[in-house]
């Protein structure tokens, strides 16, 4: 059918329509709405280069670092 959004505009301003009415006219002038796209999350690329060696083996444990945050 047609946007329910242009057919509240439409009524807003005094006029009685249906959205079908509305719809035929927007089809025979050759008008169609816009529809806004879906959001895709899109994971970040992988690593093409060398990771830096770990020179100074810290060792990171998100548990512990947890626990000590955490007053228990």
């Amino acid at each position: 059918m047609c946007a329910p959004s242009l057919v509240h505009d439409i009524k807003a301003k005094g006029y009685n329509v249906s959205e079908r009415t509305v719809s035929r006219v927007l089809q025979k002038l050759g008008l169609r709405s816009k529809a806004t796209r879906k959001f895709n999350y899109r994971a970040a690329p992988k690593l093409s280069h060398d990771v830096a060696p770990n020179t100074l083996d810290r060792q990171f444990d998100p548990r512990q670092n947890i626990r000590q945050c955490l007053p228990l």
